[in-house]
């Protein structure tokens, strides 16, 4: 059945382009999709199921749906045993919204009819094609709605070589993406969708959307939407933990990680004494690419802590009851929280401000913060050390300036917390870094060895399911003097899942004092996503902050001095969104 739908489709695509000269001269843009007159999908093709030309349009900034054309088959056929005419297939406008499965713009149709297989079953074959002002198009979503039984929804996408997904009762959301790193955008996409529903099946509706990035050249732009890294802010994430507790060299047991958060009052905000505030963290932990089956799922540990305003907090990631360290200074953690359980022992920490009421994130740029570390040595055995201490700076990212203090703010229909500057959404991010580095160094006899550290990171996270591995390709440049030459480039690159440390031998080991000479700079591409084995998660630009660090002394094991530098960034903005694990805690 499925090759007699592939042939009529083939022979009404080739009646699409000659936009079906029967209605042709009477083609009309219908004006936006779903609206009177522009509702039913009768109203775009003629008796016989090709186009009569009529188009309609979805978007602020407006896409054009047109060339549509529907081959109801065996059941759903005019004199079938469940006939779905054109007339009872309602076409509803999806409009400006973030997509499920990236932080890019979605917009499409949803086709509704009551799709059910009687004696034959049922095939529904409907076509049309999707046309932006500009080359904006950038991948697809699709959706199957109320689907039973052994149906099948197959949705072929031409034009940027985007391919075919079918979905299924088992799979009703699936996404495609333009091949290309980043993908290429185009101005025109042709959808054809086989409905197959089977004797005793059913579907309800499907939607095919097209996405567009928010950041194509010649898209309206956001206007000064970068977060501020030396702002407080309503988020705040800090880059690097190390699990564990080390004894310092006086002999005092001491975390090897201490993460303190101060909370301020937000300027022209009016604070009372001793004022509340929540704040849900996330701790968030790297993966590998072991195992297909297993790896790329970046586990994370959610906790709430309660707050108040001027209030001085100190987490560790060992699960640990406040004051537990009394010989350290006392005080140390300052709250019990659980621990982070890193399979690799490190990750990142992120938190946000939220409503007490109800969780829902709010605007409250008041926290600041710094980590500090006692690094022993770097992935992948991840030690403390008993003389190292060292701190970095954490980076708070705000909420839409426009927003009124302890407004919401909003996130996507998934619940994932937006950082792309635009209204009503957290302050953006960017995908591309630079920074200084200490390149390695082993002396020849006694003297000081050096190691330089990379610790990388994206907040295009899908807490607790799996990931799409990240690529960042990096140009190291030689200092003065060098033996590759000062200003000259080692281009190398890394690939990482949610975090990653490394160290800077591990990227190239030509990375060396001998060859690049003591110190240098270093600058990345815009870090990528790139999908693998059918994961459903974004691709594409992606977000990426992280930290320098050097690691020097006498000895390696453990390294006895530590430094960390926090790094610079391109200012060029891209859409993130970081989607925590919804809370199983209430019934759905």
């Amino acid at each position: 059945m499925r090759m007699i739908v592939k042939t009529m489709l083939g022979g009404a695509l080739a009646s699409l382009a000659a936009v079906a000269l029967s209605g042709a001269a009477n083609a009309a843009n219908l004006g936006a999709c779903g609206s009177s007159g522009a509702n039913l999908l009768s109203n775009f093709v003629n008796a016989n199921g090709t186009s009569n030309g009529n188009t309609c349009t979805v978007g602020t900034e407006p896409k054009t749906y047109g060339a549509f054309s529907y081959v109801p088959q065996l059941d759903f056929a005019p004199g079938g045993a469940h006939p779905v005419p054109a007339s009872s297939v309602t076409v509803t406008a999806i409009a400006d919204h973030t997509c499920q499965f990236s932080s890019n713009s979605c917009q499409g149709l949803l086709f509704t009819a009551n799709f059910t297989g009687v004696v034959a079953g049922g095939d529904a074959a409907i076509n049309f094609t999707v046309t932006a002002p500009t080359a904006t198009i950038i991948d697809a979503e699709l959706t199957l709605n109320g689907a039973t039984g052994a149906v099948s929804d197959t949705a072929l996408f031409n034009g940027g070589n985007l391919g075919s997904r079918t979905l299924t009762a088992a799979t009703t959301s699936a996404a495609l993406t333009f091949p290309g790193t980043p993908p290429t955008p185009v101005m025109a996409v042709s959808v054809e969708d086989d409905l197959n529903v089977p004797a005793g099946s059913a579907a309800s509706s499907l939607a095919k959307q097209v996405s567009q990035n928010t950041m194509i050249p010649n898209m309206p732009q956001c206007t000064n939407c970068l977060s501020d890294s030396e702002e407080p802010g309503s988020v705040i994430v800090f880059p690097k933990f190390i699990q564990g507790s080390v004894s310092t060299s006086e002999g005092v047991l001491a975390p090897i990680t201490e993460l303190e958060i101060g909370v301020v009052c937000p300027k022209g905000a009016t604070c009372s004494e001793h004022q509340p505030v929540k704040i849900r963290f996330h701790w968030v932990c790297g993966t590998t690419e072991a195992d297909a089956a297993t790896s790329f799922v970046c586990k994370e540990t959610d906790f709430d802590v309660n707050a108040t305003v001027f209030e001085k907090i100190v987490l560790t990631p060992n699960g640990e009851a406040a004051g537990s360290y009394p010989a350290a200074g006392g005080g140390l953690p300052t709250k019990f929280v659980p621990a982070a359980h890193c399979p690799n022992g490190g990750g990142y920490l992120i938190g946000w401000v939220i409503r007490p009421s109800d969780d829902k994130p709010v605007k409250f740029d008041g926290l600041i913060g710094d980590g500090v570390l006692r690094p022993g040595s770097p992935n992948p055995l991840q030690a403390g050390s008993p003389t190292a201490l060292a701190s970095y700076n954490a980076i708070p990212i705000q909420a839409d300036p426009k927003l009124a203090n302890l407004a919401q703010v909003q996130t996507n229909g998934n619940g994932a917390l937006m950082f792309d500057g635009l209204a009503n959404h957290y302050l953006a991010v960017t995908g591309q870094i630079a920074g200084d580095i200490r390149y390695a160094h082993v002396p020849p006899g006694t003297g000081s060895f050096s190691l330089g550290v990379l610790t990388l990171l994206t907040l295009d996270v899908k807490s607790n399911r799996p990931n799409n591995p990240v690529f960042v390709d990096l140009d190291f440049f030689g200092g003065n003097p060098s033996a590759i030459g000062n200003e000259n480039q080692l281009s190398t690159s890394v690939e990482f899942i949610c975090w990653a440390e490394f160290p800077i031998t591990a990227i190239d080991s030509g990375l060396t004092t001998d060859q690049m000479g003591r110190k240098g700079v270093f600058v990345s591409a815009p870090a990528v996503k790139v999908g693998i084995h059918g994961i459903q998660d974004s691709s594409g630009l992606t977000s990426l902050l992280g930290l320098s660090e050097t690691l020097e002394g006498a000895t390696t094991t453990p390294w006895p001095r530590a430094t960390f530098s926090n790094l610079f960034n391109s200012s060029v903005v891209v859409a993130t969104h970081f989607l925590p694990t919804p809370s199983p805690n209430f019934f759905q």
